[in-house]
């Protein structure tokens, strides 16, 4: 497990890494790396080194956290990544860039492992594989790039953010029960949509995080369930 503290206080790095060496009383594979400026993490991720997790401080440098998450963002979808703040306000923008969790300073240490463990088990969920059989033809995807599942009369369609829209017998009831524990949730009837692409949430619609040409893709909300 990759895992990368990001924060220009030294002092609030070297708390962090032990707090991580401790985890499990030290019986753990982290390999940890820390950077004090953005520009180490941001020209890591340029030189090809990817994270499993990656602790970043919201005000850093010259720079946000937020601005430095979006860059990340940019080359590795995957990354878990976890603010470390002294204030709540960057909060919403912080989730808007699909953060795993905004942690304020500072740090209360049942609070930080209760979340570790948390997003350990996320990453081992995401590892975890759909099959789908369909006629003659066996697909297997990343459950944790299934952006939403539709229900199509006895079809399913299941659309996954790098390989498009797929199809098969079965039934969205099915399904719900079946990924429930890797946080899919029914938006209305024939819709079971993936939590973690969840950008925006208006009356009648769901924004995802996905793009489809220059659009964010958008997914209809039963009216009756959530007027």
């Amino acid at each position: 497990m990759k895992i990368a503290i990001c924060d220009d206080n030294v002092s609030q790095v070297i708390a962090i890494k032990e707090l991580l060496k401790n985890y499990k009383d030290g019986n753990n594979d982290f390999e940890i790396i820390s950077f004090i400026t953005s520009n180490e993490i941001l020209d890591a991720y340029q030189n090809g080194k990817k994270f499993d997790v990656v602790f970043l401080d919201i005000q850093i440098d010259e720079h946000t956290g937020i601005d430095v998450g979006n860059k990340i963002r940019e080359v590795d979808d995957t990354v878990a990544i976890i603010f470390i703040s002294n204030y709540a306000d960057y909060a919403v923008q912080a989730f808007r860039l699909n953060a795993f969790q905004y942690i304020t300073k500072p740090i209360d240490e049942i609070l930080f492992y209760e979340e570790l463990e948390r997003c350990l088990h996320e990453k081992e969920l995401e590892c975890q594989k759909y099959v789908i059989h369909y006629k003659d033809m066996i697909t297997i995807l990343n459950i944790s790039d299934i952006v939403y599942i539709e229900s199509k009369g006895r079809k399913i369609q299941i659309y996954d953010k790098n390989k498009g829209l797929f199809e098969t017998y079965g039934k969205i009831g099915e399904e719900e029960k079946k990924l429930k524990k890797w946080r899919f949730a029914r938006c209305h009837q024939g819709f079971l949509i993936n939590l973690n692409y969840i950008y925006q949430v208006e009356k009648n619609y769901i924004t995802t995080t996905i793009k489809v040409g220059d659009e964010y893709l958008k997914v209809q909300m039963s009216k009756k369930k959530y007027s």
